[in-house]
């Protein structure tokens, strides 16, 4: 799954390039937020459905970083606590 998430993240860089990531990034991937200059109207539902996915994707990359973040710290106190006894 890594590697089709990863994919999907090289794609959505190419089309909307490192600025029109950033802007679904900043708006949270709201539907309607993001507009991109030769963007039709009916194609707006699907940059709205990118801009979804794209924040959501990154969110869950924090969370995921967040928590191997507590986890190395917690192990790193069990070690600490563990050479004191």
């Amino acid at each position: 799954m890594a590697a089709e998430l990863g994919t999907f993240r090289v794609a959505a860089t190419h089309w909307f390039e490192d600025e029109g990531v950033r802007q679904m990034l900043r708006t949270g991937g709201r539907s309607g937020s993001v507009h991109m200059p030769l963007v039709v109207p009916e194609q707006q539902p699907a940059v709205d459905r990118v801009a979804e996915l794209t924040a959501t994707l990154r969110q869950g990359e924090r969370a995921g970083d967040s928590l191997a973040r507590r986890q190395a710290e917690s192990e790193r106190r069990g070690q600490r606590r563990g050479s004191r006894s």
